[in-house]
């Protein structure tokens, strides 16, 4: 794993930690993952409640 992922990964998990949802009512997290994805310019697809599928 490259160095500057890594400290980003601990973040959003801290934050998903802070704010939790109840399985399959996550909405708050999908819309963070679509943004972190869609910062990094990766592809996704989403299919809802969570389903979120990143195209490498």
């Amino acid at each position: 794993m490259t160095e500057w992922i890594f400290p980003r990964m601990v973040e959003l998990s801290r934050t998903f930690h802070r704010y939790p949802e109840l399985a399959f009512e996550e909405e708050k997290a999908a819309l963070v993952i679509m943004e972190e994805l869609r910062r990094l310019a990766i592809p996704f697809d989403y299919g809802g409640v969570g389903g979120i599928v990143g195209r490498w």
